[in-house]
């Protein structure tokens, strides 16, 4: 009488990293950042054939700013991996300030030049009558 010997076999298989699937209010976050960025290009783009675009930039830019700086005041720091630190948000946010003025007086001294034609025009037409 002979025993069998048990045949025995042992595969070895690689390890993998198990992804952890991304939630819905990241995937909220990623498409609503996703979407701002979509909106900036396209009010940037825009901006030199609208009147008053330059403007609009710059107070998204001052909106983005500001709120980037917020969330790094709330989480405790600024700086970090790829963040900028808290001087340079504020210097960025004044930069953002000093070209909305000068667009305003750029504005302002051409709604004034625009005024004084029409004013003038109308007051040639007053006389002829």
């Amino acid at each position: 009488m002979s025993i069998a010997k048990p045949t025995q076999t042992v595969s070895v298989s690689t390890t993998q990293v198990r992804a952890t699937p991304i939630s819905r209010s990241q995937r909220a976050r990623e498409g609503a950042k996703g979407f701002g960025l979509f909106l900036m290009r396209a009010v940037e783009g825009a901006a030199s054939f609208v009147p008053g675009g330059s403007v609009a930039t710059a107070s998204l830019r001052a909106a983005a700013g500001a709120g980037s700086l917020g969330r790094s005041l709330k989480s405790g720091g600024v700086g970090g991996a790829g963040g900028l630190s808290e001087e340079m948000q504020y210097a960025q946010l004044i930069d953002t300030q000093i070209a909305m003025q000068q667009q305003n007086i750029e504005f302002s001294t051409m709604s004034n030049v625009l005024k004084s034609e029409h004013d003038t025009k109308k007051q040639i037409v007053t006389n002829y009558r």
